[in-house]
C-alpha cells in the first residue's frame, strides 16, 4: 500500500480516504468495486486502480469502517486498450480499419432512417499506387499511404471518420454533411491527394483518387447496401478514367435505382427481349499511319423512359452478379450481325472496324473466344473488322489468361488493344509478351496533358513504347483543344472523346 499511494503507514493513519487514495472514478459506497486513476503526485498519475470495498460491522451490524482493497491495472488496462484500438484501427496509418468504419457507418445509417440527419459516405481508390509499389517496393508503397492518410485528414471535419478499408482503399463518412458539402470536401481531397508528390531515391511520382459519393438517408439507408453503391460509384469513377468524383444519388423508383437483384433480372430480360442498344463513339486519326477502328461500341438500356440508361447505371449490377461475361457475349454477336447487314447493303466494299470492349470477368471466364469463333462461322464478316480491347488491370492480374486471349484473338484475324494503360506498370513491362495492335492511353492522364508535367512526360513514355514495339497509339477520353494539341506533339496516332464525337446510336 505504501508504494502503491507513495505514502508511509506514518503518513496515512488518520487521513480520510480520499486523501490516501485521490481517485477518479466513480464513487464506491461501502460495499462493491470501481476502478479509476490515481492522482497522488506527479510519479502516481495516470496509475489505474481497481479498488474493492467490504464494510466491517460492529457487533450491533452498524458499519463501523471498511476494508478497501486496492489493486493496479494499469499494465493489464492498457493493454487491453492496446488491443481494443489494434482490433479497430489499421496498423499502417493509424486510420480506422473496415469494421470500426462499417460500424460507425451502420450507427448513421440508423440515424438516417429515423429521420434524424443525413449522411454521405465517400469510397476513394488510388489511381496509380499500383505504379508507385512496383517501381520502389512495399515499403515506399507504406510510406505514401501513410502521407496520403495525413493529407486526407487534413482536409476533413472533426466530426468525420476516415478508414483505411484494404490496399490502397478507403472509405469516408461525413456525418451531417449534404452532398453538395460532401462533393465539395471530396473534390478537395481529391485535388490536395493529385498535388501531392512523393520522392523517393530521388525520384518524384504522383497519384490521383476516383472516389465514389453516396447519401445516408431515411428510405436506403441499409449500411452494406450504402457500402456497396459507394464501391460500384467509385468503380464508375475509375472506368471514365479516374482522377474524377462520382456522385450516385438514385431516387426511390427513378432511373439508377433498384437492388442488384432487380437489375441482374433486368440485365437477362434486356438481353431477351433485345432492349439493349448499341452507341458508337468514333476514333480520328492524328497523323499517325496506318488503319485504326472506325468508332468503339458502347451499350445502351432502353428502359421505356425515353433516355437510353447509359452503362454506368447497369453495368455495376451486372458485375457484381457475375452477368458480364454473357453481357459481352451479347455484344459481339450483336456487332457481328449488324456488321452482316451492313455488307449485305454494300457489296464488295470493305466493312467498318468497331471495338468491342471485354470486361475483366469476361476475359477471366475463358468464354469469349469461343463465343466470337462462333458468331464468325458463316457470318460473312472478317475477322478484322473486329478489335477487342482489354485492360491494363485483368492484364496485371491475370497475365497468363489475357496474354493466351489475345494471342488466340490475333490467330484467328482479329486485332486487339490494351486500354487504360498508364494506371499500373503493365504497359511498361507486359507488352512484348501480350503483343496487342493498339495501346490505349489512359484517360486521366490526357486530361491533365495540358498542366502537369508528369502526365505529359508519362503520355509521352508511353506513345514511344508503344511505336518502339510496332503498335498504334490512341488518346482516350480527349476532351479539350490543348489536349489535342498535346497530343499532336508528342507524335499520337489517334484520338477518342468528346472533342472528336460523342457516342450516337449506330446507324448500321
Amino acid at each position: 500500500a505504501e508504494i502503491l499511494t507513495g505514502l508511509t503507514c506514518e503518513a496515512a493513519r488518520g487521513h480520510p480516504l480520499a486523501e490516501v487514495l485521490p481517485f477518479t472514478g466513480d464513487e464506491t459506497g461501502a460495499g462493491g468495486s470501481t476502478d479509476g486513476g490515481l492522482h497522488h503526485g506527479a510519479g502516481y498519475k495516470g496509475r489505474l486502480l481497481d479498488l474493492s470495498t467490504s464494510p466491517l460491522r460492529d457487533p450491533s451490524g452498524a458499519v463501523a469502517g471498511a476494508i478497501v482493497v486496492a489493486r493496479d491495472v494499469t499494465h493489464a488496462r492498457l493493454l487491453a486498450d492496446e488491443l481494443s484500438h489494434r482490433a479497430t484501427h489499421d496498423a499502417l496509418t493509424g486510420l480506422v480499419n473496415r469494421a470500426e468504419f462499417e460500424r460507425r457507418l451502420a450507427r448513421a445509417a440508423a440515424s438516417a432512417t429515423h429521420g434524424r440527419a443525413e449522411h454521405a459516405v465517400c469510397f476513394l481508390d488510388l489511381d496509380g499506387f499500383k505504379r508507385v509499389n512496383d517501381a520502389c517496393g512495399h515499403l515506399a508503397g507504406d510510406e505514401l499511404l501513410r502521407q496520403l492518410s495525413e493529407v486526407m485528414g487534413e482536409r476533413m471535419r472533426s466530426r468525420d471518420t476516415l478508414g483505411r478499408l484494404g490496399g490502397d482503399e478507403f472509405g469516408l463518412l461525413l456525418e451531417h454533411c449534404r452532398l453538395p458539402r460532401a462533393e465539395r470536401i471530396a473534390d478537395g481531397i481529391r485535388q490536395a491527394i493529385g498535388a501531392h508528390r512523393f520522392t523517393f531515391n530521388a525520384e518524384t511520382y504522383a497519384v490521383a483518387a476516383s472516389i465514389g459519393i453516396v447519401p445516408v438517408r431515411k428510405g436506403q439507408a441499409r449500411a452494406t447496401e450504402v457500402m456497396r453503391e459507394a464501391d460500384a460509384a467509385c468503380y464508375l469513377a475509375k472506368r471514365a478514367g479516374g482522377d474524377r468524383v462520382h456522385l450516385s444519388a438514385p431516387r426511390p423508383g427513378g432511373a439508377g435505382a433498384g437492388t442488384d437483384d432487380e437489375w441482374s433480372r433486368g440485365v437477362v430480360l434486356a438481353v431477351r427481349e433485345h432492349k439493349f442498344r448499341l452507341y458508337a463513339q468514333p476514333l480520328v486519326s492524328l497523323g499517325g499511319g496506318g488503319p485504326a477502328p472506325d468508332c468503339e461500341i458502347l451499350l445502351r438500356l432502353d428502359a421505356g423512359t425515353g433516355e437510353p440508361l447509359r452503362a454506368h447505371v447497369f453495368l455495376p449490377a451486372a458485375r457484381r452478379q457475375g452477368l458480364m461475361a454473357a453481357l459481352d457475349q451479347w455484344v459481339v454477336r450483336e456487332a457481328i450481325r449488324r456488321l452482316a447487314a451492313w455488307q449485305s447493303t454494300h457489296p464488295g466494299a470493305t466493312p467498318p472496324t468497331v471495338a468491342i470492349n471485354l470486361d475483366d470477368e469476361t476475359v477471366t471466364a475463358g468464354q469469349v473466344f469461343p463465343a466470337v469463333q462462333a458468331a464468325l462461322a458463316d457470318s460473312g464478316v472478317p475477322p478484322a473488322a473486329l478489335c477487342f480491347e482489354v485492360g491494363e488491370s485483368v492484364a496485371t492480374a491475370h497475365p497468363t489468361v489475357t496474354a493466351r486471349l489475345l494471342h488466340d484473338l490475333r490467330a484467328a484475324g482479329c486485332q486487339t488493344t490494351l486500354e487504360h494503360c498508364g494506371t499500373g506498370m503493365t504497359a511498361f513491362t507486359s507488352l512484348s509478351r501480350l503483343q496487342p495492335d493498339y495501346l490505349k492511353i489512359a484517360g486521366h492522364i490526357v486530361r491533365g496533358l495540358s498542366g502537369d508535367p508528369v502526365h505529359r512526360a508519362l503520355a509521352t513514355a508511353l506513345n514511344e513504347v508503344g511505336h518502339a514495339l510496332g503498335l498504334r497509339t490512341i488518346a482516350a477520353q480527349v476532351e479539350a483543344p490543348g489536349e489535342l494539341a498535346c497530343l499532336r506533339r508528342i507524335g499520337v496516332d489517334f484520338a477518342q472523346g468528346f472533342a472528336m464525337g460523342r457516342p450516337e446510336p449506330l446507324a448500321w
